[in-house]
């Protein structure tokens, strides 16, 4: 069982007291707006307008989210400080999950266009749209291996003898969607593959009711030395490397609240960044391995937050009560998504 360490108790005050005036809020229709020295339309309804402003974390480029009303998710593009929120319109409907190619060039995207959860490649420009998985069954969490060759996901596709009903487990495919390959063969749900830097090793969330609740655990690329890495009272998930490989965050749901927590890149020396009794989940590093962005309900709807591991400091980057944005992630540096 890996140790907790918490944080002093006086940066938990610090992170649960902490606003940004330079923050971009998305205020209610009865609030009034003040003029703007540069403004852009959102496309959220209701519509409000942005102010820019000028923020330490301007340079950090920009981080792309979904943003889900009455079962309809939109993509979104942001920059970091919280300025220019801009819609990407996806190639295809449906739209669920994406991830990026660490090279920038292309994004892996979950869609039920067909009818059911199915795997598509696309340009960073939104063009050369390609279906990569046909199946009846869900096929989520794409993760591009760091040198773009492969995509890890899981698929509830094969049904496991003497299992009731077919548990998520993870596959490797070459990028063109051939050559599709479980790699995980037991009756635990494995869900949310994220390759190493290095492209050795996969860490993924492993749930069985024999728990009693999920885990992370690490195995080589090709499926072999499954390996215990993260196991704590709650409910451990959504595992990402550090762009380094030195440390893994992860999100961990207990009862009374839920944590975004930092390890070793083989467990031990816990920390926990930030933990409320709100939902903190998502996590996601920035390219230059400083900062976590991550999304929140502790104030109103789901929001952005940047969490700096450097300095200790936790920003707000969007408002927008009654709102559900998720799944953020960096756009890699010196790409900019273009509609298509």
């Amino acid at each position: 069982m890996l140790s907790r360490k918490h944080l002093p108790i006086a940066f938990t005050v610090f992170l649960t007291a902490c606003t940004t005036p330079s923050q971009t809020q998305i205020p209610s229709p009865t609030e009034p707006t003040p003029a703007p020295t540069d403004t852009r339309e959102v496309i959220i309804s209701p519509t409000p307008e942005l102010t820019a402003t000028s923020d330490p974390f301007s340079h950090l480029g920009q981080i792309m989210f979904l943003v889900t009303q009455n079962y309809i998710s939109d993509v979104y593009v942001v920059n970091a400080d919280g300025t220019q929120l801009t819609l990407w319109q996806p190639p295809v409907e449906g739209l669920s999950e994406i991830a990026w190619s660490l090279d920038g060039t292309r994004l892996a995207i979950v869609s039920n266009a067909d009818g059911d959860d199915e795997i598509y490649v696309v340009n960073a420009d939104g063009n050369d749209l390609t279906q990569l998985t046909f199946n009846d069954a869900p096929d989520r969490n794409p993760n591009w291996s760091p040198d773009g060759t492969k995509i890890a996901f899981y698929s509830m596709r094969d049904v496991i003898p003497d299992y009731e009903g077919p548990p998520p487990e993870i596959y490797v495919m070459n990028a063109d969607g051939s050559d599709q390959t479980r790699i995980t063969n037991n009756e635990t749900s494995d869900t949310c593959p994220n390759w190493t830097p290095s492209g050795s090793h996969i860490a993924f969330t492993s749930f069985h009711y024999s728990y009693p609740s999920s885990r992370i655990n690490i195995m080589r690329a090709d499926g072999s030395e499954e390996t215990l890495l993260v196991d704590m009272p709650g409910d451990e998930g959504c595992p990402r490397w550090s762009p380094d490989g030195t440390r893994l965050v992860f999100e961990s749901r207990q009862r009374d609240g839920s944590s975004i927590i930092l390890t070793d890149a083989y467990g031990g020396n816990e920390i926990i960044l930030f933990a409320s009794s709100a939902n903190n989940h998502e996590p996601n590093w920035s390219p230059e391995g400083q900062r976590i962005v991550f999304t929140s309900d502790r104030d109103s709807g789901d929001d952005l937050y940047i969490f700096s591991v450097i300095g200790l400091e936790l920003r707000n980057v969007t408002q927008s009560p009654s709102i559900y944005e998720r799944a953020p992630m960096w756009v890699p540096p010196g790409y900019i998504p273009v509609a298509p």
